[in-house]
């Protein structure tokens, strides 16, 4: 009788040789998402962390759900180095430098401007736009070629903007201070998972044994919860922790690349980032655990 332990050896090498015999996936993206460069475990008063910024060469501005707190994380020493309170506790979403003055998003589309971080001259100014909760505002990133904030809705757009079934990205100018009614940008979550689903059926030997076979009910979703501008190409990537979905943006709108983020590696992805040299770094809220940061190095 064949040991049970030599018959799984054949058949794991069988469908290493089968997978072999197709064409092996090229990645769309310059960073290898299942090998992170290094893997930061948060404290706790980050386990419900939701947007995140560069600070400095060596800290993180960090938000999290449910508090008026900018918590200054740094990622050379893995500690909190300081709290700065801005607001009453609402649901913020995101958040972004823009040349030393902070600005964080709350769910509900209102813009909060924190100026002087930190100081004694600290001031927090607050901008009510259209947007409401219904919209689910969860995205947020200075667009430094052309001024201005963009904000990607989760949730349906605002009305009369554009296709309930688009997902639309607004544009929050730093001149007025205002947003404008017609969305930036708008993606369709059917032109996502076409692209993705054309996408891996060249490759379908090797994503139907190296792809795991769990899926959900929301896997077909695309709702983005972050988005980040690449510092050297200038695309747009949009991070959908429903669905766990990597979506990356021409300068056009147009997409470039979609890809699946595994489940057991990003647990509840909700923030995106990049350092100035291209090195992209990912916040996963802590839903078992401690929450994380992922940092993966730019591959040019």
């Amino acid at each position: 009788m064949i040991p049970a332990s030599r018959i799984l050896s054949i058949f794991l090498l069988s469908a290493l040789l089968l997978a072999c015999s197709g064409e092996k996936p090229v990645s769309c993206l310059p960073y290898d998402l299942n090998k992170p460069a290094e893997v930061l475990k948060l404290p706790g008063r980050l386990k419900e962390i939701s947007g995140i910024t560069f600070w400095n060469i060596s800290k993180m501005a960090c938000v999290q759900d449910e508090k008026g707190i900018i918590y200054l994380y740094d990622i050379r020493k893995d500690k909190i180095k300081k709290e700065l309170s801005f607001g009453d506790d609402k649901d913020y979403e995101g958040i972004t430098n823009v040349h030393d003055t902070l600005y964080v998003l709350c769910s509900n589309g209102d813009i909060f401007e924190v100026e002087q971080p930190g100081l004694d001259s600290q001031l927090t100014t607050t901008y009510k736009t259209f947007l409401n909760k219904h919209n689910n505002c969860e995205g947020l990133c200075f667009d430094e070629s052309n001024q201005r904030l963009l904000i990607a809705c989760k949730g349906r757009p605002a009305k009369g903007t554009a296709a309930k079934s688009m997902k639309a990205i607004y544009s929050f100018s730093l001149q007025t201070k205002t947003l404008d009614p017609s969305p930036v940008y708008e993606v369709d979550p059917d032109t996502v998972m076409n692209w993705l689903h054309e996408e891996e059926k060249k490759y379908s030997s090797w994503t139907d044994v190296f792809t795991s076979s769990t899926h959900d009910e929301k896997d077909g979703l695309f709702e983005p919860s972050e988005l980040a501008i690449h510092p050297v190409t200038r695309e747009l990537y949009l991070l959908s922790s429903v669905g766990k979905k990597l979506v990356v943006l021409n300068t056009d709108g147009s997409i470039k690349c979609v890809v699946r983020l595994d489940p057991h590696m990003y647990k509840q992805p909700e923030g995106i980032t990049f350092s100035p040299e291209g090195d992209m770094y990912i916040s996963d809220e802590g839903k078992e655990g401690k929450a994380n940061i992922l940092h993966f190095a730019y591959q040019q």
